[in-house]
């Protein structure tokens, strides 16, 4: 049975093929690929003018970037994002309802779930566990942003210490120095989370560099395939434009960070309960053992007794 969320929306061959080659385009072309990954689904509807024109680039642009994927163009370009869109088009998908006039919790809780539906299709779940794995086992983990980010940064550490993880907070506020400073001691045991939404700050995308470079573990929760910082991580999660978003990923991602502490906390439980068995188990034996070492002992006196 066919999936009813769709596939997550970077993992159609075209969006694969565009992420793939986009260090080899021209800076034209490559403004086109930009406005596509950005815009995957809208892309789809757009004529070969208007992505021209909402690229800054040209309809030539278009066309030559559609021969450079070996596509025939832009009519083949065009079938292929036509394609995507459907592949990825959720029948469940929530519709966007307009705002109410007064506060409603229905109508916010329609906003979470529309989130929630946004980040299932984005993200594959291979890529959430593999997260979720390098998190879980993780001897330190950093947490680093910019700007708007910081707010995630600090709300992602605190949501880490409730579940007692060791975690350091790496903001760029107070320069590139002192972020450069922290994060050299970040190691093949650490994981290193960045958060990078537009604008893009390349210090950070510096930062991913420099820590993959000392072996850590590099992810990093971004809008598209097309940020930068998605190139120098090994691992990248994206918090899309949803319904509360209003032109960023910001709302997104906070929702994107819960989920992650949602499945940690999971995991946790699933760890603890294997202790306890294991605690049990052992326990147990003990029991076991000393109730033979007594009738062993009893056996023994009750032995020397009768001679």
């Amino acid at each position: 049975m066919k999936d009813t969320a769709g596939i997550p929306l970077f993992e159609t061959p075209v969006m694969r093929k565009l992420t793939d080659t986009l260090e080899t385009l021209k800076p034209a072309q490559r403004k086109v690929a930009d406005f596509i990954l950005r815009n995957p689904l809208r892309a789809a509807m757009l004529s070969i003018s208007e992505i021209g024109r909402e690229s800054g680039t040209s309809p030539a642009a278009v066309n030559r970037l559609g021969n450079k994927m070996g596509m025939n163009g832009f009519t083949g370009l065009r079938n292929a994002l036509i394609n995507h869109l459907l592949a990825v088009i959720s029948p469940q998908a929530p519709a966007a309802s307009q705002a109410p006039e007064v506060f409603s919790f229905e109508h916010q809780l329609n906003l979470a779930h529309g989130e929630l539906a946004l980040i299932r299709r984005h993200n594959s779940t291979p890529m959430l566990d593999e997260v979720l794995h390098a998190l879980a086992g993780a001897r330190e983990v950093y947490v680093v942003g910019a700007a708007q980010c910081c707010s995630l940064v600090h709300l992602t550490a605190a949501q880490l210490d409730t579940l007692n993880r060791s975690c350091q907070t790496v903001t760029l506020a107070s320069g590139l120095e002192p972020a450069v400073s922290r994060l050299l001691h970040a190691g093949e045991q650490d994981v290193v989370l960045m958060f990078s939404l537009p604008p893009y700050h390349p210090e950070v995308e510096a930062l991913a560099t420099l820590v993959a470079r000392q072996g850590a573990q590099v992810i990093s929760i971004t809008d598209s395939p097309a940020a930068p910082v998605a190139r120098a991580t090994g691992k990248t999660l994206f918090a899309p434009v949803g319904p509360k978003a209003k032109g960023s990923g910001l709302w997104s991602a906070f929702t994107l960070v819960d989920t992650l502490i949602a499945g940690l906390r999971h995991r946790d439980q699933g760890v603890d309960t294997r202790a306890n068995e294991q605690m049990r188990e052992a326990v147990r034996l003990v029991e076991d053992a000393r109730d033979h070492l007594q009738q062993s002992a009893q056996a023994y006196a009750f032995g020397r007794t009768a001679r």
